[in-house]
């Protein structure tokens, strides 16, 4: 299927900021592989096994093994005259690198298998174990895409519940993209806890509960909330963490968007 309306609202406006931005640099691509339901992944797995080709996936339809079934993934194609997927001149590496600057997937670097011309969210990791573990079937996925939250309307809100803030962190990509810092971390770390706990404080204190002390400074909450243990031993986390992860910038964030 290939239409790009099928997709989750945030890779929607992702493949538009991708296509302007090659078209920036010369690069014309164009969208084809979306959303793909069960028949139409099945008919791709059957491909070089009971119907003729090249095989192309290890996915069965009634798996949901593929991102593509779950609405957050897409495969590009070059169309620019020179062949649909020519590469010879690297330019699905160039069209690769643009995506990651503006926070997608590619496929291109994966370890194992590469695939050059797709894409997909982050969020949920690079297989489908989270969202599968989580919501079951594409179809109760689907469900929550409208609750989530555009920073525009969600600066509009007065936040005053815990639980809404730190989904909102995450939603938001404060928590700087929730499954890079889970796939650094042991799996009794909990990245929504995290963003909970430093939700609690910040309004803690920017209702004066404490000492009837109001803070406005993030610098000064981050400071705090590491002193205070509330993000639960900075060097448990750290010691989890690629180096140029800094967790004080995520404290400090955080506290800048609820603040």
């Amino acid at each position: 299927m290939r239409d790009v309306k099928q997709l989750h609202p945030r890779l929607q406006t992702k493949i538009q900021e991708l296509i302007d931005k090659c078209a920036e640099q010369g690069y014309k691509i164009k969208i084809s592989e979306c959303l793909r339901t069960i028949k139409e992944q099945d008919d791709l797995y059957a491909q070089g096994r009971t119907k003729k080709g090249n095989i192309v996936t290890n996915c069965k339809g009634s798996s949901y093994n593929s991102m593509h079934q779950w609405g957050i993934a897409f495969d590009f194609y070059r169309a620019d005259g020179k062949g649909s997927y020519y590469d010879k001149d690297n330019f699905f590496t160039k069209v690769g690198r643009i995506g990651q600057s503006i926070g997608l997937e590619w496929g291109g670097s994966w370890k194992s298998i590469k695939d050059t011309p797709h894409f997909q969210l982050p969020d949920w990791g690079s297989t489908v174990t989270k969202l599968k573990k989580q919501y079951g079937r594409p179809e109760v996925f689907f469900k929550t895409w409208n609750t989530e939250t555009t920073p525009s309307s969600a600066t509009s809100i007065e936040l005053t519940d815990i639980n809404d803030i730190a989904y909102r962190l995450k939603v938001e990509e404060i928590a700087l993209s929730s499954d890079y810092w889970m796939d650094r971390m042991n799996t009794d770390v909990n990245v929504y806890a995290l963003c909970k706990n430093i939700a609690n404080y910040t309004l803690h204190h920017k209702k004066g509960k404490d000492n009837n002390t109001k803070f406005t400074n993030s610098n000064d909450i981050c400071y705090r909330l590491i002193k205070s243990n509330v993000i639960t031993n900075s060097n448990y986390w750290m010691r989890r963490m690629d180096e140029d992860v800094n967790l004080f910038a995520l404290g400090k964030k955080a506290s800048e968007w609820i603040l």
